[in-house]
């Protein structure tokens, strides 16, 4: 699905992980499962409420078909278009759910609430973000966030808060464009490497 196609519903967005993964496995031991997670979300839920499952790209052909047929049972899940990004599925969404992972922080910044199923995660601090980790606490949390427990002025201070947070032990890296696999970040080494293959091979680009 994409978010005009499924437009009509509210959408709380979960993206899967890449598993094994450090980020779950090592900053979440206590809640690993994401299956849980999806069959306690879409419990709790009104009738007009969905969750949309993202799968995470480095993944695919990873996970046996049983699992995605598993999760195809859940009547208000459904699975994303690889290609809508996890930004736009969070601009879309009205709930964010996490275990861990980058997309809790984004989704602070998207003035998002959050459901977290990560018990270390540094955002369980801020007022926007609510910690669960069974059915009972799920529910409470839902009831709450749909309900308008917060008001706007909750999401900009938990934005701001971390923020401030991330910017206090924030330091200059520049080297950091050297050690990523992103080749947008290092013009200048893609520059050498697209000269060196024209002199080693000039018959290939000639």
């Amino acid at each position: 699905v994409t978010p005009k196609s499924i437009s009509e519903y509210n959408i709380v967005y979960f993206p899967l992980h890449l598993e094994p993964e450090r980020s779950l496995l090592n900053y979440s031991p206590e809640f690993t499962n994401v299956t849980e997670a999806f069959h306690i979300i879409s419990k709790v839920l009104p009738s007009n409420y969905v969750v949309v499952v993202k799968e995470h790209p480095y993944s695919f052909a990873v996970r046996g078909r049983d699992f995605y047929h598993s999760m195809s049972q859940i009547g208000n899940v459904f699975f994303s278009d690889p290609t809508i990004s996890s930004l736009d599925w969070i601009e879309s969404s009205k709930i964010v759910g996490a275990i861990t992972g980058t997309v809790g922080t984004e989704a602070v910044y998207s003035l998002k609430p959050v459901l977290s199923f990560g018990q270390h995660q540094i955002i369980n601090n801020l007022k926007t973000v609510f910690y669960v980790s069974n059915y009972a606490e799920a529910y409470l949390a839902v009831k709450s966030i749909i309900g308008k427990a917060l008001d706007l002025d909750s999401f900009y201070i938990a934005k701001t808060a971390l923020s401030r947070a991330q910017m206090n032990v924030s330091f200059d890296f520049p080297e950091y464009k050297y050690m990523t696999r992103d080749s947008s970040l290092c013009i200048d080494v893609a520059d050498k490497a697209v000269k060196n293959l024209i002199k080693e091979y000039p018959s290939c680009f000639t």
